[in-house]
């Protein structure tokens, strides 16, 4: 209780899935890498909430949520390179050509992201010195209170990512795929 006020928060990871109209970092990520435009990724991993999931935790956390407590809503902790695997199998496009080591990927963030920020500073950037930091962290979130005390049930990133995906096309921002493609049957998402 804060000033009288009863404050329950929850605490989201990167969120991935449908919907994503700015289009968020993970989701240009989904979108570029589906219309070949992503010519190289750095490894690491990082823990991922699906949109669907953060929405549950928000409303489990308003019902449920002690006054006061914090929740961590995350889905599961990811590798990039499951990520790109994942992607190749739902987009059906190869993954970038070019596995940077996250030392030079860093460097090359170090120098561009600058130069991006004055160059064109309304232009979204893929990838920040902070951003390749956290991926070489490969920090885990524990969400267990939020499952013990909310019962938060956290569903798959593979299938926020072919959500997310499937959505891009439907709006059109995926180039050369019919909005009615088909990806794969559920029972190959499990």
């Amino acid at each position: 209780v804060v000033e009288g006020q009863d404050v329950v928060i929850a605490i989201s990871c990167a969120i991935i899935g449908a919907h994503d109209f700015k289009p968020s970092r993970m989701g240009r990520v989904v979108r570029d890498l589906a219309n070949g435009r992503m010519r190289a990724y750095t490894p690491g991993g990082f823990e991922f909430v699906a949109a669907r999931d953060i929405v549950q935790g928000h409303l489990l956390a308003m019902e449920r949520g002690r006054p006061g407590q914090r929740y961590i809503l995350s889905t599961e902790f990811v590798t990039v390179d499951t990520l790109m695997e994942w992607l190749e199998h739902i987009t059906g496009r190869p993954r970038p050509p070019l596995r940077l080591p996250p030392g030079l990927m860093a460097a090359i963030a170090s120098v561009a992201s600058p130069a991006i920020s004055v160059l064109a500073p309304h232009r979204p950037q893929r990838l920040t010195p902070g951003a390749v930091r956290i991926l070489r962290m490969h920090r885990h979130a524990d969400c267990r209170k939020a499952k013990e005390e909310l019962g938060y049930q956290p569903t798959s990133v593979r299938e926020a990512l072919r959500e997310a995906y499937e959505w891009f096309v439907a709006t059109g921002q995926v180039s050369g795929v019919a909005h009615t493609h088909v990806i794969a049957s559920p029972a190959e998402h499990v």
